[in-house]
């Protein structure tokens, strides 16, 4: 099992040392442990909130993301301009986070994608492969000959766990409870199936098979034991004598 941090010892060759992991390791411990999307550790909840800053801009506020494995944060507001608005046509552009393993990048930064013009626009499809991933922050509606961006234009999408999503520990989504709890009363069954009380209740269980089988009358049935004789009589709904 590879597993870290542990004290490496010196190797001869890459990696150097006998408990090194790479940065493709270092990322499948990190998607083990957390999901896609934004930290979300400010108070106002603006982590990478993206708002209308006048005119034809835009800013993203600090904050942070987890992308497949990587990290990344953005320590400043970052403004980024919207294109001009077509005269009568609408467009939806889309802000995002990319994380970009090709080696002219190596980092994760945030993008614009412009929409096409429509008069049902669509916003940008997300790019998402094992070396090249997005998120979306924002939809940013550019209305017909618009010369503003208002936050009215802007909508958020950090909560929508398909196109981005908060940062939360990783675990299957919706998860599978039934097979574990099934299990769980198999095993519970079985540990009171081994004890004398497990014994006395199969014993009671089974009692009552046969009196419903025979359709005997309770109060022919003589038991020596209480515990016993108040669960029949609960069950059966007349007293019964031990």
């Amino acid at each position: 099992m590879i597993s870290y941090p542990f004290i490496s010892k010196t190797t001869p060759s890459d990696p150097y040392g006998d408990r090194a992991i790479d940065h493709r390791m270092e990322r499948t411990f990190n998607k083990m442990c957390w999901s896609n999307g934004v930290f979300m550790t400010s108070a106002d909840g603006s982590n990478l909130q993206v708002v209308a800053n006048g005119g034809m801009t835009v800013s993203v506020m600090p904050g942070g993301c987890h992308i497949e494995g990587t990290r990344g944060y953005e320590q400043n507001k970052r403004n980024i301009s919207i294109s001009t608005a077509h005269t009568s046509l609408k467009r939806i552009d889309r802000i995002v986070a990319r994380m970009d393993d090709s080696d002219s990048v190596r980092s994760i930064e945030i993008y614009k994608k412009e929409g096409v013009s429509s008069t049902t626009p669509t916003p940008p499809d997300l790019v998402r492969e094992s070396n090249y991933y997005e998120i979306a922050l924002a939809d940013i509606y550019v209305m017909p000959g618009a010369t503003e961006i208002t936050n009215a234009n802007i909508v958020d999408v950090r909560q929508d766990r398909d196109l981005c999503g908060l940062v939360i520990p990783a675990f299957p989504t919706p998860m599978n409870l039934e097979a574990i709890t099934t299990q769980y009363i198999a095993l519970l069954k079985a540990a009171v199936n081994n004890t004398v009380a497990g014994q006395l209740q199969n014993g009671i269980a089974q009692l009552k098979e046969d009196i419903q089988r025979l359709k005997a009358s309770t109060n022919d049935i003589r038991i020596d034991n209480n515990s016993a004789e108040n669960e029949l009589a609960s069950f059966f709904g007349s007293s019964i004598r031990a």
